[in-house]
């Protein structure tokens, strides 16, 4: 491994900024609201911005009832799934202001439907060339597969007797793509003979599953094939029609059913698993304010390092519970744990344990971040990364070393890499699995802030660190030495390793 040093350099020694701090306890992070700074006082809220836009058809699934209103009057289930719960908890006040504490949602526990009867021609929910449709949804699904198309809501494709196959009138999806859930609508035209008969629009902007609730939009006028619009958490998306193209065609139109969560026979690759909550459907184009204004949210307030940086240490804080997906674009936590080391170098973390002395896993991904502070001599440096998955390394702030996520693949059909250092060939060799990046850095000299954020795990993969290191050569050098800090003795001064 490449923590020690094989020899001294001929560089200044790297010194620890002489910070004489304790640690203390972190105090909880408070929750803020970036979008309302007064909370809502009335628990139907929301119900009254949807009342007042006018949904010809609304689910709310309150009073553990599947039934909807259709055109202001009850509208009764036809079939309520066996594998749907309708006491789930839904958006909630403690982070969604609108809704009252107590909301409740649909929750699918295995591939089943809700079906509503259409009334018969020319219905509220039958939408022909020239009609404009506006749909809308909470949803938290709890996984979705890399291409997997997923039912919120649509009418027609039920697989019904009677009626004709891939009668698609309109539908609200989610698209599994890599790891992210993105914004689908789907519609059949009228011709319904080919392939190219479907007409699909996917979203740009994306969420990753299990990360709680979020409010998904489309707005479109059949016959106008550049008219849709998409929502994502109150935002306007971009999207493309990936599939058949964009159409000013006629959609297919009949009187099958209304269905939630699954489509054709509730085959599992349309179903949806997760919850789902105040479903709307209007005749009308909702303006991009009206649907900016059903996402309120307290988000929490991210957290940084709230504790002295000890002196000739390196602090490592663990930070759990971030959405499984490969990305830096989360809220960080504040962390389950830390604890300090000698050296920007780790092979594994501390193990986890419950309050009963037993072993227990650690959220999978996990990050670490790795902080200290050093005196740098001015000029200009080296910095190598190396890492089994992301890492990112800041100097006073500023990203100045980054290694990406690895590959998604676990075919075994990967390019194979050799063991060794295209960097230098005078440190341990890059060992497989593992990636290496290195940058040039200027210094201003002093008491400079080093901070490693690593990223552990995540998409099923081990959360293993591999041979993970920061270290240090002058410019034009590659005698890398591991940054640390030597045991200080009585009258000692502590130094890099």
């Amino acid at each position: 491994m490449i923590f020690a040093a094989r020899r001294r350099s001929s560089a200044r020694t790297i010194r620890l900024a002489a910070v004489a701090l304790t640690l203390v306890a972190a105090q909880p992070a408070r929750a803020q609201n970036d979008t309302d700074d007064q909370p809502q006082s009335k628990a139907a809220a929301y119900a009254e911005i949807v009342r007042a836009d006018q949904p010809v058809a609304w689910w709310r699934f309150e009073g553990n009832s599947a039934d909807a209103e259709l055109a202001g009057s009850p509208w009764k289930a036809a079939v309520a799934g066996s594998g749907v719960s309708l006491t789930a908890d839904g958006p909630r006040r403690d982070r969604f202001p609108l809704f009252a504490a107590d909301n409740h949602a649909a929750r699918f526990e295995q591939p089943a439907s809700l079906r509503y009867d259409d009334p018969g021609a020319a219905s509220l929910l039958d939408f022909a060339a020239g009609d404009t449709l506006t749909l809308e949804a909470w949803v938290n699904p709890a996984n979705i597969s890399s291409g997997q198309q997923v039912y919120l809501v649509g009418k027609g494709r039920t697989g019904r007797p009677g009626f004709a196959a891939n009668n698609q009138n309109w539908a609200l999806r989610l698209y599994g793509k890599g790891s992210r859930c993105h914004l689908s609508f789907l519609f059949r035209d009228a011709d319904n003979a080919g392939e190219n008969d479907w007409h699909r629009w996917t979203s740009d902007a994306g969420f990753a599953p299990g990360s709680g609730w979020h409010h998904v939009a489309v707005v479109y006028t059949f016959g106008k094939g550049d008219s849709l619009r998409g929502y994502l958490d109150g935002r306007p998306t971009g999207g493309t029609w990936d599939y058949g193209g964009q159409s000013d065609e006629a959609p297919l139109v009949d009187d099958d059913q209304v269905w939630i969560g699954s489509a054709s026979n509730n085959a599992a690759s349309n179903s949806l698993l997760g919850a789902i909550d105040e479903i709307a459907l209007y005749r009308k184009a909702l303006p991009a304010e009206r649907i900016a204004a059903r996402w309120k949210v307290i988000e929490p307030k991210a957290y940084v390092t709230n504790v002295p940086v000890p002196a000739g240490q390196v602090l490592v804080e663990v930070l759990e519970g971030m959405p499984d997906e490969w990305s830096w674009d989360f809220v960080p936590p504040a962390p389950s744990e830390r604890y300090t080391q000698r050296v920007l170098a780790m092979v594994e973390a501390p193990k986890k344990y419950t309050s009963h002395g037993v072993i227990d896993d650690r959220s999978s991904p996990f990050i670490l971040w790795a902080t200290c502070d050093v005196e740098l001599p001015p000029g200009k440096h080296r910095l190598l990364v190396r890492s089994r998955s992301a890492a990112r390394l800041y100097l006073d702030g500023r990203l100045v070393v980054e290694n990406g996520f690895p590959s998604p693949s676990t075919d075994g059909h990967n390019p194979w890499i050799p063991v060794e250092s295209k960097i230098s060939p005078r440190i341990r060799p890059l060992q497989p699995g593992d990636r290496e990046n290195v940058a040039e850095v200027e210094t201003r000299g002093g008491k400079q802030r080093l901070k490693l954020e690593l990223f552990v795990g995540g998409k099923k993969r081990r959360p293993e660190l591999g041979e993970t290191s920061v270290s240090i050569a002058p410019a034009g050098s590659d005698a890398f030495r591991v940054i640390g800090f030597e045991r200080a003795t009585a009258g000692s001064t502590s130094s890099a390793a």
